[in-house]
């Protein structure tokens, strides 16, 4: 299902979850940065750059985790926001799967382990099937193994 019309999180959005992750979850209490998470909300925007509703949600949980050193719990902020935007999407069937299956990637996108590529293909393949392809397993455990 690709929307036409796509509802973005904004920044107060954003501090609501962090707030609610705080409480349900724990963690740093200060979200650090609320700037740096209001440009990567408005860059996801731009349809030039991400046309289609995946790369948008590819570029916020690439861009999310990899801003660790701004953003605190990043890695569980870019969950939350991924699911967050899949459900304002229509996309609330997978908001479970995505934010189960998205624990390890986090971390192995964190690492190195796992490039924007590869997530791009995770992304898509925890959307639109029941579970990965074997090519895909093959690549993530290829990828993680290293």
């Amino acid at each position: 299902m690709e929307n036409n019309k796509i509802i973005y999180l904004n920044l107060q959005q954003d501090i609501e979850l962090h707030s609610w992750l705080i409480n349900n979850a724990g963690g740093s209490e200060k979200l650090d940065n609320s700037n740096y998470i209001d440009n990567i909300l408005q860059e996801i925007q731009n349809d030039r750059n991400y046309p289609k509703f995946k790369q948008k949600l590819t570029q916020l949980i690439f861009a999310i985790n990899k801003s660790e050193k701004a953003i605190a719990d990043s890695k569980r902020l870019s969950i939350a926001l991924g699911c967050f935007l899949l459900e304002l999407n229509g996309y609330d069937y997978v908001v479970h799967y995505f934010a189960e299956e998205m624990e390890n990637i986090v971390v192995w996108l964190e690492k190195n382990k796992i490039d924007k590529e590869l997530l791009a293909e995770i992304i898509e393949s925890l959307i639109e099937e029941e579970d990965y392809s074997e090519e895909l397993k093959l690549e993530i455990a290829i990828a993680v193994s290293e």
